[in-house]
């Protein structure tokens, strides 16, 4: 079994979040918005009956591995959402 848990961190390296332009409440808005909470807990089972976890560490926010690298072929690159995330949630509404 393999668990593929891509969106449950809310981490953002110091050095990430010293680029980001949002305020600290825009962005946990954002991160609420953005972020699958707990869905590493409710998957871990998986690991303990030993299968496999590919597990983002960091928030979506920061890269997004359900992406293709390249804008060119990602769809949600137009909207601001290629693997790196260009706007926010607001602006997408």
């Amino acid at each position: 079994m393999v668990a593929h848990i891509p969106h449950a961190s809310r981490f953002i390296p110091v050095a990430v979040r010293e680029q980001l332009v949002l305020d600290e409440t825009a962005l946990n808005e954002e991160l609420l918005l953005m972020t699958d909470a707990h869905t590493d807990l409710l998957y871990n089972r998986i690991m303990t009956l030993g299968g496999t976890g590919f597990i983002n560490i960091v928030s979506r926010l920061v890269v997004d591995p359900e992406r293709f690298p390249d804008d060119s072929q990602e769809v949600m690159a137009a909207r601001g959402m290629g693997a790196v995330y260009r706007i926010t949630g607001p602006i997408r509404r």
